[in-house]
């Protein structure tokens, strides 16, 4: 199995804009870029496509709020938004997924001829789109060989931000970054123009200039937006509290608020909005979250913030204050006191003894 390694906020900035600058931006300009919509009745006939499963995948609800719903059996998930994937380098294995109900939403002779699952391959430099609750790769290494370095960007379009993200493919190593989050309302507006666009197959060359002009505001908003475009999850964050013994209710709760919080960690959270987007009482999330983590919901926000800056004050050059911004506190102040208190070293001191390596570190404590 392939091992999977995750990076940080600002080394993932750099690759964005290396690969941007360096593959994306150019083939886009200068190349006419193969456009896959995978949007039924699927037409891959373009493409080297492999049948890996007949049988077509059982339909499965979608709840308004959910995000991913998997097919755990064939490896498969769905996204409430649309997304794509940018190959700019070797070629991408991607699974496209067809369910007994969107083969009713395809003509009759191609649904005859629909299969459950199709692996399609995508070389650089090549885009693959999605519109939302499409089965598709799941992004875990799989165990067949890969032969090629494989790079791709992934975008996802949300109702009020953009998500970007990174993976890079060997035969041995798998690396897949979290997501970017960018707040940017032009930038949402020309991605989803350009998924528009590409519905109308009699107009690829346009809608290719049409993601030509959103890569390019990306490009800006990575730039320029820093560190506003945040992390929308922290997976080596760690915190010192281990669940205690609970009901499996209890703990499926914890966890959906545990994720929640991974996602929001940068943004302003209190113990009435994510009761609120949870729909319980402040009162009754807080109690089950303390029988099932050991600690109150804000003391738990606490310890990530906490956790997630001591890593970016070991792993990156971040001024004090965008660490504070990225890991969600509202003031340098605040952060340096909630950290002293923590950690009994202010963020500078901390960072000094466990990364001595880091040279020209501006700090505003």
């Amino acid at each position: 199995m392939a091992q999977v390694v995750i990076t940080s906020s600002p080394a993932i900035r750099k690759q964005m804009l290396r690969g941007l600058d360096e593959f994306i931006i150019p083939a886009l300009q200068y190349r006419q870029v193969l456009q896959v919509f995978a949007e039924p009745p699927f037409d891959f006939s373009q493409l080297q496509c492999r049948v890996e499963r007949k049988k077509l995948l059982p339909d499965k609800e979608h709840d308004a709020l959910q995000v991913v719903q998997y097919w755990d059996e064939e490896r498969m998930l769905t996204l409430r938004a649309p997304a794509l994937s940018f190959v700019y380098e070797g070629i991408n294995y991607e699974r496209v997924g067809v369910t007994t109900a969107m083969s009713h939403q395809m003509p009759k002779a191609v649904a005859a001829r629909a299969a459950g699952i199709t692996e399609i391959h995508l070389p650089a430099p090549a885009i693959i789109s999605y519109p939302s609750h499409v089965p598709r790769s799941d992004g875990k290494p799989r165990t067949e060989v890969w032969p090629y370095e494989t790079r791709y960007l992934q975008i996802k379009f949300m109702d009020e931000e953009v998500l970007v993200a990174l993976a890079h493919r060997t035969v041995d190593l798998h690396t897949i970054t979290h997501n970017l989050e960018i707040r940017d309302t032009p930038l949402l507006q020309m991605g989803l123009l350009y998924l528009g666009e590409l519905r109308q197959p009699q107009n690829r060359q346009g809608a290719q200039a049409q993601l030509l002009a959103f890569m390019w505001r990306l490009k800006h908003c990575l730039t320029h937006n820093k560190p506003q475009i945040s992390n929308s999850y922290w997976p080596d964050v760690e915190t010192t509290v281990a669940p205690s013994k609970s009901l499996a209710k209890s703990h499926k709760l914890s966890h959906e608020v545990i994720r929640y919080i991974q996602t929001h960690l940068h943004a302003p959270l209190t113990l009435e909005a994510i009761a609120e987007y949870f729909g319980y009482s402040t009162f009754h999330l807080n109690r089950v979250f303390q029988q099932a983590q050991g600690t109150t919901v804000m003391r738990y926000v606490t310890i990530l913030r906490v956790n997630a800056a001591k890593g970016l004050l070991v792993k990156t050059n971040e001024r004090t204050s965008d660490v504070a911004n990225l890991v969600g506190f509202a003031t340098s102040a605040s952060f340096c006191n909630v950290f002293r208190k923590h950690t009994g070293l202010t963020p500078n001191e901390y960072r000094k003894r466990h990364a001595l390596h880091l040279a020209n570190v501006d700090s505003d404590e």
